[in-house]
């Protein structure tokens, strides 16, 4: 068995940022991941340029991970796809991910107070669920604040955010129907 160092090279990805820039609508190798996870979390970061600047603006590159392992972990693929990434695509980018995976895993459509609470989750804007209800509260979903401050007393203050748009998807559908 042929052994490596476990120290792996750091991706360099303004380089392949760059490189992708130069053949828009070819796909370029990123990096080869030691994990599956650790390869999903960055090809899902690379289209929002979220905590990878080098892909800036939100929307300019694609990137998607290959469904099988090489040899030494899991590749990563990047490849522009153009500038013409407007900020309210950015920032539409997310819901429509969203969209596509219940579309994919059959899951039902989240309640608007659900999707709000959602959008700020993925914009890194709130953490816990007492965030969550200053936000709705600021939004006009006063109801739906207090029941999820009432579940966080009744969680003993132990809700995140993402906890709370799953409480308010399921509480909407079976009270039947959202706002």
């Amino acid at each position: 068995m042929k052994s490596r160092s476990i120290y792996r090279a750091r991706p360099d990805h303004a380089a392949v940022a760059q490189t992708a820039r130069t053949k828009p609508g070819t796909w370029t190798l990123a990096h080869v991941y030691p994990s599956s996870a650790s390869a999903k979390s960055t090809a899902r970061r690379v289209p929002r340029a979220d905590y990878l600047p080098a892909y800036q603006p939100a929307g300019a590159y694609e990137a998607r991970v290959d469904p099988k392992p090489v040899e030494d972990g899991w590749a990563v693929w990047v490849r522009y796809v153009g500038s013409g990434a407007t900020p309210e695509k950015a920032a539409t980018a997310p819901a429509r991910q969203e969209k596509d995976t219940r579309r994919t895993t059959g899951e039902s459509t989240p309640a608007p107070a659900a999707a709000l609470v959602l959008r700020a989750v993925q914009s890194r804007e709130i953490r816990h669920a007492k965030h969550a209800a200053d936000l709705l509260g600021k939004h006009g979903y006063h109801a739906e604040a207090d029941r999820v401050r009432t579940e966080v007393k009744a969680r003993n203050g132990l809700m995140s955010a993402k906890q709370t748009a799953a409480f308010l998807t399921t509480r909407a559908h079976t009270e039947g129907g959202a706002r």
